[in-house]
């Protein structure tokens, strides 16, 4: 069965094209899709111009690391600190430059990202990327009400007749790609800003869990993944900044074959609400 938004590499490692293209019923015009690939570039720019370079980010991921192993171990040694800085003061020391690394380049990365938000160039891109947005939902007819859910991508090849999991990149194994979903003539549409996916209400047979939780790289929600509104789906983010979160299995069964859908469990609610399929 395969998964709507996956992506088969067998052939192809540049391949991009997700399996279920077929339900694609709408496009965004070239024009207009050349003008919002060019304000999503210049986002992506101005994201890294926000950040740290990368140096200093693999900087933080290990200083994190020491510092959370270290701390655990003096938390578990008997007589606690003390006991640590008699048998081995090298870790202390070393714990103590990595947690205070880690602060100095948190407020680094905030300075940074304040200079770039109050830069004047900043607001005419948000002027700009709003106006796109607002004109590619238009020509795509996505209600300016509907709600978002993520779905989970895929990548893989191939082997002996079966499906092998190919990673995104070394640090994850899924995107979680955040898709406008409304209805519309008893048909399940899904959005993003360049295509709209239709699927037949009457072709979703089920919802049940998935075996295995999703490794995914970003957050696409307006609240943190553990406020109150998220906490209750153990949504959990490693040192790295990778997520991890349980998900469900939308069956599809259709004329043009069977699929599946992959949401994660936090946007189950939603997705149930909207087709009237529950668990």
């Amino acid at each position: 069965m395969r998964n709507i938004f996956g992506i088969d590499v067998t052939e192809n490692k540049e391949n991009t094209a997700f399996d279920g293209e077929l339900f694609v019923t709408r496009r965004l015009s070239a024009d207009r899709q050349s003008r919002l690939d060019s304000v999503m570039n210049d986002n992506e720019n101005y994201e890294k111009k926000a950040g740290l370079p990368l140096i200093l980010q693999i900087i933080d991921i290990i200083c994190w690391f020491l510092g959370i192993t270290i701390t655990l171990g003096i938390i578990s040694t008997n007589g606690g600190i003390k006991t640590a800085a008699k048998n081995a003061p090298s870790l202390i020391y070393i714990c103590a430059i990595a947690w205070i690394t880690v602060i100095f380049l948190a407020i680094g990365k905030r300075k940074r990202v304040k200079e770039v938000g109050e830069s004047s160039e900043f607001e005419h891109h948000i002027h700009d990327m709003e106006e796109i947005v607002n004109e590619s939902m238009a020509e795509l007819e996505i209600p300016e009400n509907s709600r978002s859910i993520d779905v989970i991508a895929v990548k893989y090849k191939i082997k002996n007749g079966e499906m092998k999991a190919v990673n995104f990149n070394p640090m994850f194994k899924h995107l979680n790609c955040n898709m406008f979903i409304f209805t519309k003539c008893n048909t399940l549409c899904l959005a993003d800003l360049s295509s709209v996916y239709e699927i037949p209400i009457s072709s979703l047979k089920e919802i049940k869990p998935c075996s295995k939780k999703a490794m995914f790289p970003q957050w696409n929600k307006d609240e943190k993944y553990n406020s109150p509104a998220y906490k209750p789906y153990k949504v959990v983010m490693n040192s790295q900044g990778m997520y991890f979160a349980s998900c469900f299995k939308v069956v599809i069964s259709d004329v043009s074959g069977d699929f599946e859908l992959i949401i994660p469990n936090y946007d189950q609610p939603v997705f149930s609400e909207i087709t009237g399929l529950n668990i």
